[in-house]
């Protein structure tokens, strides 16, 4: 039996460092050195609270964590019939889009109800459902593809039986960049769908003609922004 251990030891060692090496560089060290009392994978990231997929640990406490220490961020008016979720990163150009269609200043003192997610997983399903709950539309501003915050959120809502028509890369380009230029041409249209009060005493477009139309003496009028 001594000489059986002594001939799997190396090869116990040389497993973990081919796993966790790719995952995690630490364990990978740890792994290798001498004396180290070979585990199972899944036992020893348990002790280094090293996630592996689909291996997770804690999440209700993951959520707990966000959840009561505020990581996530509500901004705008508490009541309203349109709403705008973002990850983090977005919220800049969110406000100066906004700023753009006169509904936020320069502080961020916004006439749309926001939810930045500065951790957008987990998604605290309390929070979402709470923020939608009187929403008859919600925004989601979300860089990349495939959408994984919208199909997240729309889980979340049809779970809790809250019936906010969700919108997001059908007003917002799949890929690229999400600058202030381009989210003012997504939430511009998707408040012109939901909301179009907000956007002030505006003519409506005729349908099937084009916004700029020439004025009468040739010239094109100014770009509205």
């Amino acid at each position: 039996m001594p000489s059986q251990a002594k001939k799997a030891r190396p090869q116990g060692r040389a497993f973990l460092h081919s796993i966790c090496e790719f995952y995690c560089p630490f364990v990978s060290l740890l792994a290798l050195a001498p004396g180290v009392l070979v585990v199972s994978v899944a036992d020893l990231c348990v002790i280094l609270r090293c996630v592996l997929p689909p291996f997770d640990i804690a999440p209700e406490a993951r959520q707990a964590f966000i959840r009561d220490n505020k990581l996530n961020e509500w901004m705008g008016p508490k009541q309203g019939k349109v709403g705008i979720i973002m990850q983090g990163g977005m919220y800049n150009n969110v406000i100066r889009a906004l700023q753009y269609l006169g509904l936020s200043d320069a502080y961020g003192n916004t006439q749309v109800s926001l939810y930045v997610m500065n951790v957008t997983y987990p998604v605290i399903d309390t929070e979402v459902a709470e923020f939608c709950l009187d929403k008859e539309a919600i925004l989601i501003v979300e860089e990349g593809q495939p959408e994984y915050l919208e199909q997240a959120i729309n889980t979340v809502l049809r779970r809790k039986d809250i019936n906010a028509r969700i919108h997001g890369k059908d007003v917002l380009p799949m890929g690229g960049d999400y600058t202030a230029q381009v989210l003012l041409g997504g939430v511009r249209e998707f408040l012109e769908k939901t909301e179009p009060r907000l956007l002030g005493n505006r003519p409506p477009a005729p349908a099937g003609e084009a916004r700029s139309t020439p004025c009468q003496d040739g010239r094109k009028p100014a770009r509205r922004l």
